[in-house]
């Protein structure tokens, strides 16, 4: 099955197979709120019950986990299998941004963590002023703000 990476980024390939290898990094890590011990409780005893059901999301070009480090931590300490959809990204910068709006669209965000995702993907996206505007589209030179404000990709 195939879909599509969020904010179009390319598409997301699902493997099967749990001996994948799949690199945890913390830099990665750090961009996901933690879970609560009643979360992660609950988030145990369902994939227990009714194991793995939304696959494992990993960056393709380099094999580090985007999404589902909870999930993962819980089918390797259970040996629970479970699906990977490899998502293809040209660089860690594509890659972060995939991973703090991936956040940014959960519903178990407080306003706190949503606000500061929010600013980190400004921070991610933001390019220096300045740059080669010739070949530039009409809105390409914008600053990071003001695409924002337009509802425009923010990815460089």
């Amino acid at each position: 099955m195939a879909g599509t990476a969020l904010g179009g980024s390319g598409p997301l390939l699902n493997t099967a197979v749990q001996n994948v290898d799949i690199r945890s990094d913390a830099e990665f890590s750090a961009l996901i709120p933690p879970l609560t011990d009643d979360e992660r409780r609950q988030l145990e005893a369902n994939i227990l019950a009714d194991g793995c059901r939304d696959p494992l999301v990993v960056w393709q070009e380099e094999s580090i986990l985007l999404d589902g480090h909870n999930r993962y931590r819980i089918c390797r300490k259970h040996r629970i299998a479970f699906d990977v959809r490899r998502v293809r990204l040209p660089d860690k910068t594509a890659a972060k941004l995939w991973v703090i709006r991936n956040q940014l669209g959960r519903r178990n965000l407080t306003p706190d963590q949503a606000s500061y995702l929010r600013g980190l993907e400004y921070e991610t996206a933001k390019q220096p002023y300045g740059g080669d505007r010739k070949s530039s589209a009409q809105n390409a030179h914008l600053k990071t703000a003001k695409r924002r404000k337009r509802g425009k990709n923010l990815a460089p």
